[in-house]
């Protein structure tokens, strides 16, 4: 934030208020108004917010595929959250389910289905609401991958020990052992970590399958702003990487880093939520020339369904109908090439 070079007026800031509000349905009060009234924007930044908001298009719920439209009519019912939150959340997760194989051919090159996605509205509207419907299947499909990997990761750290003995017993016949060396089991999981360091990301990547989504039920702009920070320098441009998804990704330099192999066409997703305020103070101007917000898929909503004390439940049948859904495009996508 920079102080503006003379400070506005009333009559200036009403008018600047009336320009962003053209452009959305968003309150008032829920965009810029602090900062405006302390004078705490320059012009050129005052502007830059204005524009983001005029390309924001609006939402054509009848051009959703079938299954958007089914999944929206499931749940809208059971949250005052947006529609626009409420849809885009779950093609968050659905992205994710299809994974690095399932692509999109162009002549410059295949397009992999990760999608970057915030859901920006004001607090206590629904934003964390709407991801928790669909975070709550993919869980349910996930879990069970996690407790067979944990045995396997078991057995194996069970096998390396016994390993290691055999080669500290047998140090004549150590060519022999070395084609016997047990191998650390690899599943496909789905979540990966959200605040974490660049080393331990590469890790994770590189270690298990080169994809999934970086889920935030808590604030997004914890994630932005962690990528920032002095001790992962180098996290920002790394994820701007895996977005373009090369088919040979070497891991950035540390102390480490050369025992990693090279990731193949990674795929990493990224949805979470955030009010207007706190998600757009985590870019500057070398994020637009860089193309990082433009990476960004954004629903900025307001929802006129009254919040309730006690929300409707969603039906039985249609949470087993998307679960069985979404267990067909998760094992799907393990056989398409």
């Amino acid at each position: 934030n920079v102080m503006c070079e003379k400070p506005l007026d009333k009559f200036e800031v009403e008018n600047i208020i009336n320009s962003i509000c053209r452009y959305s349905n968003t309150p008032v009060k829920t965009f810029l108004q602090d900062e405006l009234s302390l004078n705490l924007l320059s012009r050129d930044e005052i502007n830059r917010r204005i524009n983001i908001k005029k390309n924001i298009p609006q939402m054509n719920f009848d051009k959703l595929p079938k299954f958007a439209k089914e999944g929206l009519n499931w749940a809208k019912d059971s949250t005052h959250a947006p529609n626009e939150f409420i849809v885009i959340a779950m093609i968050g997760v659905v992205a994710t389910l299809m994974g690095r194989d399932v692509v999109l051919e162009f002549p410059t090159g295949n397009i992999r289905s990760h999608v970057w996605i915030a859901n920006l509205g004001r607090s206590g509207g629904g934003k964390t609401t709407a991801l928790n419907i669909w975070s709550r299947l993919l869980n349910g499909i996930e879990s069970p991958i996690l407790e067979e990997l944990y045995i396997y990761k078991k057995r194996y750290q069970l096998e390396k020990k016994i390993y290691e003995e055999s080669i500290k017993k047998n140090k004549n016949n150590i060519d022999s052992l070395l084609a016997q060396e047990p191998v650390c089991p690899r599943m496909r999981t789905l979540t990966l970590p959200s605040i974490t360091s660049l080393q331990k990301f590469c890790e994770v990547l590189s270690k298990n399958y080169p994809g999934g989504i970086v889920l935030l039920e808590q604030e997004l702009s914890l994630l932005l702003s962690d990528w920032k920070t002095d001790r992962n320098e180098g996290l920002s441009a790394f994820y701007m990487s895996l977005f373009d998804s090369p088919g040979n990704m070497r891991l950035p330099s540390y102390k480490s880093s050369d025992d990693l192999p090279p990731l193949e066409y990674p795929s990493v997703s990224i949805t979470g939520a955030s009010t207007e305020r706190s998600f757009l103070k985590r870019f500057n101007e070398e994020d637009f020339v860089s193309g990082n917000l433009q990476r960004w898929l954004i629903a900025n909503a307001e929802s006129s369904k009254k919040k309730q004390a006690i929300p409707s439940t969603r039906s039985v049948e249609g949470q087993e109908r998307f679960e069985v859904f979404f267990k067909a495009i998760f094992d799907l996508s393990k056989i398409v090439k």
